[in-house]
């Protein structure tokens, strides 16, 4: 059996441990995985990414909305973000509520 590259053996054991984000460059990855994950959404969850630091933090969709806040707030222009999946899925969408609360310029 050939060896699986280590980019791929990583992912697997991403996957498995429920890490089902992955930053590459200005997007973020993710995978369906096929289970509830505990603590991946929620108030508490969205704490943990509040502030400056949310590129710093683990890849996350709220790390995506808050430096799409941060950026608004410090910056005063528009922000974007673009969610696509695979069809014939349903509408991709990520599985959790982006609060918009302090998003005024």
């Amino acid at each position: 059996m050939p060896r699986a590259a280590p980019t791929r053996v990583r992912q697997a054991e991403r996957f498995r441990a429920g890490a089902i984000y992955t930053r590459t460059g200005p997007m973020l990855l993710s995978v369906n995985p096929f289970r509830p994950i505990a603590g991946l959404y929620g108030p508490d969850a969205m704490a943990a990414f509040r502030g400056g630091a949310a590129r710093a933090a683990r890849p996350h969709v709220y790390a995506v909305a808050e430096e799409a806040r941060q950026a608004l707030l410090r910056d005063g222009a528009d922000q974007s973000i673009v969610i696509s999946g695979a069809l014939p899925a349903p509408p991709a969408r990520a599985p959790c509520p982006v609060s918009t609360e302090g998003w005024t310029r």
